[in-house]
């Protein structure tokens, strides 16, 4: 019942873990095992008492585990319990021995200079005379050792070693290697904890030492690779693998990433995220850019050879067209151009890079024509260039002929670029005295013919003008068909662009973190942090995306991407940062090729139907002169058009199919922009185009959080992101909320504010807390005492605002915005200018279109909450106030038929935080909605989240999570979201108060293992479960067989596993694992704490130290063997081993195998084994009852017919062998039967395409199982016909 040896931390509350069953009498606890010493505290009967209890020294928790409140050194002791579970039962004494830890700061022993690496550490032998490890400040004392990690094993070295004590009762140890002169190229050191590992979450640390000093200038090969394609540097594989690279020959070079393979680990460690190790050691890099050009060197070094290898990468981009352009030239081919006895030509490549030489070079050598002045000029543009050469050539008088031109290019990238144009000049001498006396008649017809183009011109021009005030109808064809044909960069096109931009620097320069602190603003760029974000591209599954900009260089022209998420989840700060990277040109995002960008908030777009009004009403400054038709010429001659729509979730005219926003999502319109759309993950388009892409943001984990603090909050101040990384631990309720990455950085921002932040016992609480901040920061700037009354007066009278806040909610539309005059007359003037002026409601200037005609268009005033949550705040009191004065019900279904009448249009699963706040507002509400959620959800996980809503104290918390967590709990793939949410703020809970949890079942609901934790499939990260007991995971299957789990994925399991102290056992179940299993994936402290691994598919355990499985559940191996057992030749090569070890298994244990059918995977035997097609070897199991072999369109030779005899006969409870759907012969030799077939009621039978024989062994012929007659050679005939 209590462990005999426990480690407690030092100078923090401490638990002597014990587990009693309920029901006792009394337990009592002593610091001594001297008979007589009084107890230091007692619970008898629930009642607590003894000296350590009234010293708040000690306490007890339900379960008779002791509490140390402050762990010293005074209680390392032996500490001693006397449990009485009734009166008439003797009492039982318990002895644990306490000792106090200190666990390190970093848990894996450092290799100095490498304190931030935990996984590998490199040093390059600039005449390196030693390495140091060391642990810093750790109880108990730890030893360490330096080791060389060769292919098969880990040799000890000679290494000087050390412990000193530190202040405040801790250790410090240290191991210094000295290094020996000469080296190979590379080595692998290990630095190990000896003893006391549990410390530790990894007890080694590895080094690599470079022993030879590499000459990049050693003839690299030169290798190219053009722009955004895809680059592979090949190596040689090796138990080490190093790629570095140098910008320049002489420059220092930087490490991208290193490779360990070896007995022990399998290491992969990436220093820049833009490259990644492809197969055989080689090196990836996908869409290469100009600044990855340069040197790179890869060493590889294995147990019989070492290597190196030096690229120098040049990255090209071919030119745009890809030829040489002769100016006058169209097309560039045959070109032949009729010219002046003298003049210029120019030829020209663009957008090319490296940069060429070009040359002008003559076909012919003449002294009737010359070529000079040739002058070179080049362009860069956006990191390729424009290369231009002329020259001036000139023909003497007496050239009757035509001389053909070439340009070339030419020099150091002419191996590069082979590429030339070439020109033939005709020469047109001046004309005679003759022809020039037909001049004037010449000028003179051209004269007038140039005066009726221009009276035409003008005539087209007037009508044009007409044709264009007239109000055109959207038809859906593509614009550009009638847009007249002018460059798109005109004076009008450049101020369009301006004036909008200058519109999005207000939006994107004005994101408010904490909404009552007005006069502190940033840039969305200053605080921008990617959150966690999936993307699923058509009927493909979710895949997780590092970035924005990695989402937008996979954008192709007219495509739609959904953002979608929660609310408070970032979708308009996301829209925000897209905004802010195309009006800066930022170089990394793929918007700066985009010509205009469309930026609408739908949620102002009500009753304005066309696009382009909504771009003047909203986007154009109101002094613009742009009107509509201006807009939709300017955005039709566009080339690119980006169109990001944010909150289709608060666009009031959903509804309507007749709005240009319809139009743009069904692909009616804007048929080659890009289009983005931000919406609630519960509320996407009905009739979006079936090919539009979407992208899920899921919240916060904890390394978003950690960059938000230090980017947008502490800077480079470490304390007070520890400070606020502290609270956040503090406040175990709020993990779930601070996944939400509004409500942490409010959260972030406010505790930096404030030191005093209190610990919230649920989400209720914080939110109330952030209300009174709201309204606390207000009254703190007002100095008149009178008017700080009235306005505390305010802040409590907001029953109307609740009320409107519920009408909002239980609409159809969930309308949340509202004209400002109508709204402050609702609420009073004084209530709706201070809700106004601290920042839960917020005004927008939108321009209406008062009376149904343009002319009087005018700016009108709307107002809405900060965000939807608050909304929801305020609706949640209507709610409870409304259920707290209806009395309770007798009658179930009066009181169930009442409640759908209140929430009847509240989903809960849309709108979890109402039901939740109005849980935690008030006790008699709460009651009868979770009464009402039990029915509705039919789910007790929701219902058990909105009850710990109400308990304030930590005990009560600490009982109804321990109740729900004592029997398994299931995250299903067929659970809500909803659900889901809540069972994993459950599992937070019970890991924050260090509730032991029973098991954790994922059933079909997680395919994804991040290194830091499980990732369900519907994006949700499952929190750090640091006091389960056991972990089952069943993988749904995806094909015709089960899901294989690789190597990387079972080391990220097993990692994730270990992060509990607690974890006794972790099973596998619907899925294939590797046979035999690979040691090196198991860490070795759990080995060391013998964690349980099954495969419930099978009924195996692992064996930790061989990798073999052995029967765990006999009955599993049983029930399986009691059904058809298949290997079927369209198996995997794993599946078919996994049977075949299910075989050998069920042999061993002597379990009957009914039914054993090889289907089409029969190639041959040799009497012993069965030799499949797969070549895998089946030997006969000794179990099995009958053989099937099925093979559809092969036949089976008298020989192997025989063979297959003789394999089956090794099984001691064989009854039947079976020919199925295959050819055999029309008799076998009846001596060459095995006897052991002949004798007792062994059969062998012949099953062609639904005919039945039996094999009389005493004479070798087939009979007919029902008539009993000898097979016929017209029946035989018969059937091989067929």
């Amino acid at each position: 019942m209590c462990a005999t040896l426990q480690y407690l931390e030092l100078f923090q509350s401490g638990t002597v873990q014990c587990a009693f069953e309920e029901g006792y009498l009394g337990i009592q606890w002593y610091d001594s095992t001297t008979i007589g010493t009084p107890p230091i505290i007692t619970f008898v009967k629930s009642v607590k008492g003894g000296s350590g209890y009234l010293s708040r020294e000690y306490d007890v928790y339900p379960n008779g585990s002791l509490i140390i409140n402050n762990v010293t050194l005074h209680h390392e002791r032996i500490f001693s319990v006397s449990v009485a579970a009734s009166e008439d039962e003797p009492i039982k004494d318990w002895y644990i021995q306490v000792k106090s830890k200190v666990t390190p700061v970093l848990s894996f022993p450092v290799i100095e200079r490498c304190e931030d690496q935990p996984d590998v550490c490199l040093f390059v032998n600039n005449q390196l005379s030693s390495i140091n490890c060391f642990v810093e400040n750790v109880r108990p004392t730890v030893s360490l050792a330096w080791y060389q990690r060769i292919s098969n094993h880990d040799q000890l070295l000679t290494a000087w070693s050390n412990v000193t004590a530190s202040q405040g009762n801790t250790f410090t140890s240290l191991a210094s290697l000295q290094l020996a002169r000469e080296l190979p190229l590379l080595s692998v050191f290990v630095c190990k904890v000896e003893d006391n590992k549990w410390l530790f979450n990894e007890d080694e640390a590895v080094a690599i030492l470079e022993g030879q000093d590499v000459d990049p200038k050693d003839n690299p090969v030169k290798q190219y690779f053009e722009v955004n394609s895809e680059m592979t540097l090949s190596c040689n594989e090796g138990n080490v693998v190093i790629w570095k690279r140098s910008l320049d020959v002489d420059g220092q070079t930087e490490v991208i990433l290193i490779s360990i393979n070896n007995w022990k680990n399998s290491v992969n460690q990436t220093y820049n995220q833009d490259y990644r190790l492809g197969s055989n050691g080689s090196l990836i890099l996908h869409r290469p850019k100009w600044h990855h050009a340069g040197l790179y060197i890869c060493l590889s070094s294995d147990s019989n050879a070492e290597h190196i290898r030096i690229y120098n990468v040049l990255i090209f981009k071919s030119p745009n067209p890809p030829h040489i352009i002769i100016e006058g030239c169209t097309p560039p081919q045959s070109c032949v151009l009729e010219v002046k006895q003298e003049g210029n030509i120019t030829c020209s490549v663009l957008g090319i890079r490296p940069e060429v030489e070009l040359m002008w070079k003559s076909q012919y050598d003449t002294n009737d024509f010359s070529l000079s002045g040739q002058e070179v000029k080049s362009n860069e543009r956006e990191g390729s260039f424009d290369v231009f050469l002329s020259g001036n050539f000139k023909f003497e008088a007496t050239f009757a002929d035509e001389i053909t031109l070439e340009c070339l290019v030419v020099g150091s990238n002419a191996d590069l670029f082979h590429m030339s144009t070439k020109v033939k000049l005709i020469p047109k001498f001046e004309e005679t005295s003759d022809s020039k006396r037909k001049l004037p008649i010449a000028v003179l017809i051209l004269t007038v013919l140039a005066l009726v183009i221009i009276i035409t011109m003008a005539v087209l021009l007037v009508l044009f003008k007409v044709l264009r005030r007239k109000p055109r109808k959207q038809d859906g064809h593509n614009a550009e068909e009638t847009a007249p044909m002018i460059n798109f960069q005109n004076e009008d096109t450049g101020r369009f662009i301006k004036e909008i931009k200058t519109s999005y620097e207000v939006l994107y320069d004005a994101v408010q973190p904490i909404p009552y602190i007005k006069d502190r603003l940033f840039c969305v760029n200053r605080i921008y942090v990617e959150g966690g974000m999936d993307m699923k591209t058509l009927n493909l599954n979710w895949k997780p995306v590092e970035s924005h900009d990695e989402i937008l260089k996979e954008v192709k022209k007219s495509s739609m991407y959904i953002i979608e998420g929660e609310p408070g989840y970032g979708k308009s700060t996301f829209a925000l940062q897209l905004v802010y990277d195309w009006c800066n040109t930022r170089s990394t995002s793929a918007l700066t090729k985009t010509d205009i960008l469309i930026f609408l908030r739908l949620r102002q777009l009500k009753g304005v139907p066309s696009v382009y009004e909504a771009i003047k009403r909203f986007i154009l400054p109101k002094d613009s002169k742009f009107n509509v038709d201006d807009i939709e010429s300017i955005i039709s001659r566009c080339s690119s058009l980006f169109v990001l729509l944010d909150g289709y979730d608060e666009y009031p005219d959903q509804e309507s199919v007749d709005t240009d926003i319809a139009q743009i999502l069904g692909k009616n319109m804007f048929q080659d922009a890009v289009v983005f759309l931000t919406t609630r993950s519960f509320c996407l388009p009905k009739n979006i185009a079936p090919q539009a892409h979407r992208l899920r943001l899921t919240g916060f984990n904890d390394s978003a959080r950690d960059q938000y603090i230090y980017k947008a909050v502490a800077g480079n101040d470490r304390e007070s992101a520890e400070v606020i990384k502290r609270k956040l631990q503090q406040n175990p309720v709020l993990g779930d909320l601070c996944q939400v990455p509004l409500f942490f950085v409010m959260f972030a921002h406010m505790t930096h504010e404030s030191e005093e932040l209190q610990t919230f016992k649920s989400v209720t609480s914080f939110f109330r807390y952030m209300i009174s901040c709201f309204h606390s920061h207000s009254r703190n700037k007002i100095k008149d005492v009178n008017i700080q009354r009235k306005n505390e007066e305010l802040e409590k009278r907001h029953s109307e605002l609740n009320k409107v806040a519920f009408e909002a909610l239980s609409g159809g539309k969930q309308d949340i915005q509202w004209g400002s005059e109508i709204l402050q007359k609702r609420l009073g003037e004084d209530f709706y200018d201070l809700y106004n002026h601290i920042g839960i409601l917020v005004e927008e200037e939108v321009l209406e279109n008062v009376f149904q005609s343009v002319v009087h268009m005018q700016y009108t005033k709307k107002v809405r909450f900060y965000h939807k949550l608050f909304c929801e705040w305020y609706a949640a009191h209507y709610i409870a106030t409304v259920l707290s004065d209806t009395n309770n019900i007798s009658n179930s279904d009066k009181e169930y038929e009442d409640m759908n009448k209140l929430l009847s249009n509240m989903d809960p699963f849309d709108l979890q935080y109402v039901y939740r706040f109005a849980c935690g507002l008030n006790k008699s509400a709460s009651d009868k909605i979770i009464r009402y959620l039990q029915k509705q959800v039919k789910d007790q996980r929701f219902a058990a989240l909105c009850f710990l809503e109400q308990v304030e104290q930590t005990d009560g918390i600490a009982d109804v999570i321990k109740q729900m967590v004592s029997k398994p709990v299931k995250i299903s793939a067929d659970d809500s979201n909803l659900l889901q949410r809540s069972t994993l703020q459950i599992l937070e809970f019970a890991t924050k108060i260090q509730v032991p949890i029973s098991c954790v079942h994922l059933h079909k609901s997680c395919d994804q293992f991040d290194k830091a934790s499980f990732v369900l499939k519907s994006g949700l990260m499952l929190p750090k479960l640091l006091t389960v007991e056991k972990i089952l995971i069943e993988i749904a299957q995806n094909g015709r067989e089960p899901r294989t789990l690789g190597k990387d994925e079972l080391r990220q399991i097993f990692n994730i596993g270990m992060d509990s102290q607690q974890l006794k056992e972790l099973s596998f179940d619907g899925c294939l694992l590797p046979i035999p299993f690979p040691v090196d994936t198991i860490p070795a402290h759990m080995k060391s704490k013998e964690v349980k691994v099954t495969w419930r598919r099978y009924g195996y355990r692992l064996n930790l130290r061989s990798g073999d499985w052995k029967v765990d559940d006999p009955s599993t191996v049983s029930r399986l063997c009691s059904e058809m057992i298949e290997i079927r030749n369209e198996h995997s090569y794993l599946l078919q081993k996994c049977t075949i070890e299910l075989l050998l298994n069920a042999s061993k244990c002597n379990i009957s195998i009914s039914d054993l059918w090889l289907i089409n995977s029969f190639r041959t035997t040799d009497g012993v084994y069965i030799i499949l097609r797969s070549k895998l070897r089946l030997a006969c199991p000794s179990s099995v009852e009958k053989l099937w072999i099925q093979e559809d369109k092969n036949e089976i030779t008298e020989t192997s017919c025989l063979e297959i005899m003789k394999f089956v006969q090794q099984s001691k409870q064989i009854k039947e062998l079976v020919f199925y759907k295959c050819l055999v012969p029309r008799s076998i030799s009846p001596e060459s039967i095995p006897t052991t077939m002949t004798s007792g009621n062994k059969k062998v039978s012949w099953n062609p395409k639904q005919q039945y024989y039996n094999l009389n062994v005493n004479s070798g012929r087939w009979f007919n199982q029902r008539s009993e007659k000898e097979m016929t050679d017209e029946e035989y005939a018969d059937i091989t016909s067929r």
